[in-house]
């Protein structure tokens, strides 16, 4: 099975725990699994949502985070607020 889009070359994979990120060339990033607001768990990949100018070039993931490099230098990250519990 298939999950994520035809045609998009996979340049970067990581795995951590129970995280996944894969890169593709394009730029675009998806996160699986996936546990949303409502606490309902996504297993099947899902297309990072952001803007479209950015391109991921590289990630990495920590314990309930990640971190995406840019092509253009920027830093972003998310995850589990840890303050909340």
């Amino acid at each position: 099975m298939d999950f994520l889009p035809k045609n998009k070359q996979i340049t970067r994979i990581k795995a951590k725990g129970i995280q996944n990120v894969a890169v593709t060339k394009c730029g675009a990033a998806y996160y699986w699994p996936y546990i949303d607001e409502d606490g309902l768990y996504h297993p099947l990949p899902i297309k990072m949502p952001l803007p479209t100018k950015l391109k991921v070039k590289e990630v990495s993931l920590g314990y309930n985070f990640a971190m995406l490099l840019t092509k253009d230098g920027q830093v972003l990250s998310f995850g589990k607020d840890n303050l909340a519990g």
